[in-house]
């Protein structure tokens, strides 16, 4: 019981970490994105 429990454990955590990752990544390249954008006017401006 013990050994299909961890096996079922680290199975849900590599699929949620393989879910949640690519996520997180594209959530800061798009609020990264965002930023920049937002920030255009202001660089412009500076130089």
């Amino acid at each position: 019981m013990d050994v299909a429990d961890k096996a079922f454990n680290t199975k849900g955590l590599s699929a949620c970490s393989g879910f949640l990752i690519p996520m997180i990544l594209q959530a800061g390249i798009i609020g990264g994105l965002v930023f920049i954008i937002l920030r255009l006017p202001e660089i412009s401006l500076g130089i």
